[in-house]
C-alpha cells in the first residue's frame, strides 16, 4: 500500500510540473505542447477569434459554453480519481474530447464545421488524426487505424517516461523533440498522397489566440 501511494505521489508531483509547464507554454502560444497535448474542436468552438470566424449565433455559442462546462466537470472528476492510472484517464479524455467535438460538429453549418476542421488541423498537426472526422476523410484502412492507435500509445509511453525522468527545467528541453518524433510517428502511419491530403486540409492560415483556455485553466485550479 505504501509503495502504491509513493508511485501514486511521484506521478502527481511529475504531472504537477508538467501542466504548469504547458500552462505557460500555452500563455506564450507555443506550438509544440498544444501538439503534444491536443486542443479540442469543442474547446476551440468556445474561442471569441474562433467564433467571428465561424460567424457564429449567440445560440450557438451558448450551446457551445454548455458543451464545454460540461467538459470542464468530467475531465476534473477524471483527474480527481489519481494520477496513477495515468493511461486509462489519458484515453478517457480523449473519448470526452471527441464526444464534446461531435455535439459541436452538430450545432454548425456545413461551411462553419470545415473551418473548424481545418482551424484544429492548423493548432493540432497530427494530433488531428484524433479526429474520426479527418480520419474518415484521408480514407485510413483498418490497418492504418491500427498502426496510428500504436503509434498514439508509443507516443503516450515516450511521455510518461520523460515525465518520470525529468525536472521542469529538463521537461522544457525535452519537450519539442518528444513533440517532434510524435508527429513523426503518426505522420509515418500515412502513405505520400494522404500525407499531402492532410497538409491542404489546413485551408487557409488563422491566427488563433488560445490565452482565454489558459486563463480558463488557471481559474479552475
Amino acid at each position: 500500500m505504501t509503495r502504491r501511494l509513493t508511485r501514486g505521489l511521484a506521478a502527481a508531483v511529475c504531472l504537477a510540473v508538467v501542466l504548469a509547464t504547458v500552462d505557460s507554454a500555452w500563455a506564450q502560444r507555443g506550438r509544440g505542447f498544444r501538439r503534444m497535448f491536443g486542443v479540442s474542436k469543442a474547446q476551440l468552438a468556445a474561442l471569441p477569434d474562433v467564433q467571428a470566424e465561424l460567424k457564429m449565433t449567440d445560440k450557438q455559442k451558448k450551446k457551445v459554453e454548455d458543451i464545454n462546462d460540461q467538459l470542464g466537470d468530467d475531465r476534473r472528476e477524471l483527474w480527481g480519481t489519481g494520477f496513477d492510472r495515468w493511461s486509462e484517464i489519458r484515453g478517457r479524455v480523449k473519448q470526452l474530447n471527441v464526444e464534446a467535438s461531435k455535439k459541436v460538429d452538430e450545432l454548425l453549418e456545413p461551411a462553419q464545421r470545415k473551418r473548424l476542421q481545418q482551424i484544429s488541423i492548423q493548432q493540432n498537426g497530427p494530433r488531428a488524426l484524433d479526429d474520426p472526422e479527418v480520419v474518415a476523410e484521408l480514407g485510413l484502412s483498418d490497418e492504418q487505424k491500427t498502426k496510428l492507435a500504436a503509434a498514439d500509445e508509443e507516443n503516450t509511453k515516450a511521455f510518461e517516461k520523460a515525465v518520470q525522468e525529468s525536472g521542469q527545467d529538463d521537461w522544457r528541453q525535452r519537450a519539442g523533440k518528444l513533440t517532434d518524433d510524435a508527429d513523426k510517428r503518426l505522420l509515418g502511419v500515412l502513405d505520400e498522397k494522404q500525407q499531402a491530403a492532410f497538409e491542404q486540409m489546413e485551408g487557409e492560415e488563422f491566427d488563433v489566440d488560445l490565452s482565454p483556455l489558459f486563463r480558463n485553466r488557471r481559474g479552475n485550479r
